[in-house]
């Protein structure tokens, strides 16, 4: 199993570097790598906050510019209509018309 850990990092290496990558022992070039992991996970999870605010940020102008427009065009909300009788629904939309 080492000697194909070292193929696997000798070869890596070479594909990363080119002919340079021979030149790396298998320690070093795995330490690079443990360490440019590392490197990528932290702008992951940088980017991924950042991700995530900007996503909850649109979703509440979103809501706000919702609300804000069923409010100026008289939208009824779930609650008046199911509390409104038909006769009341009928009267609310013959006075839009006029």
């Amino acid at each position: 199993m080492e000697e194909d850990l070292q193929r696997l990092l000798r070869d890596y290496a070479i594909e990363i570097h080119g002919e340079r990558g021979e030149q790396f022992a298998a320690d070093h070039f795995l330490k690079m790598l443990i360490s440019s992991h590392r490197h990528l996970r932290g702008l992951n999870l940088e980017n991924s906050d950042a991700i995530r605010a900007n996503a909850q940020k649109a979703h509440e102008q979103a809501f706000e510019w919702a609300k804000n427009y069923a409010l100026d065009h008289d939208w009824f909300s779930r609650g008046k209509l199911r509390s409104m009788t038909l006769a009341e629904l009928a009267q609310e939309l013959y006075e839009d018309e006029e």
